[in-house]
């Protein structure tokens, strides 16, 4: 029960090393005055305590597997467009290869084609670093495409729970 977790131990233990966070709204998550690649870096500097050149080029990696272009990396947030904001943030939650990856409406406020994009990305991760995705939407057809089982919820309560399968 993660509610009953001290907050220094979650911070230490769990954020980033095993849980990691896309917020919806991710466009503004980026802070304006700092590089994005130093971002994307910083969770591995800061939880993991690794050398930042190091951590630097492990984001140089993530980018290439969120198609994010790589020099996009010394650029700040205000510079790119909201999809390449989307896969910025996107590389960050996946930096420190947590097991699981919070998903808050990651498709919210793009366009038709950037949600395409971005949902075969995040398509692509779950096949090749064995993640496991939490995926809050609103958008039924988005979650079919990534979803194992859903839960439906309703005012805080769920309402339905079964295999992505027979859901859809």
């Amino acid at each position: 029960d993660l509610m009953k977790m001290n907050d220094e131990w979650f911070r230490k233990e769990i954020r980033w090393k095993k849980i990691s966070f896309v917020p919806q709204a991710a466009m503004n998550a980026l802070n304006p005055v700092l590089r994005v690649g130093y971002q994307v870096a910083e969770p591995l500097v800061t939880q993991l305590g690794m050398d930042k050149e190091k951590a630097l080029e492990r984001a140089r990696e993530m980018a290439r597997v969120v198609g994010l272009p790589v020099d996009f990396l010394n650029r700040y947030a205000f510079e790119l467009s909201g999809g390449m904001r989307q896969r910025a943030i996107i590389a960050m939650a996946l930096i420190t290869n947590p097991a699981l990856i919070i998903l808050d409406e990651p498709t919210s406020a793009l366009d038709v084609l950037t949600q395409a994009n971005i949902m075969n990305s995040l398509k692509k991760i779950k096949r090749e670093f064995d993640v496991t995705y939490i995926l809050i939407t609103h958008d039924i057809a988005t979650s079919s495409e990534l979803a194992d089982e859903v839960l439906v919820m309703y005012a805080g309560h769920m309402v339905e729970h079964s295999p992505a399968e027979r859901f859809y």
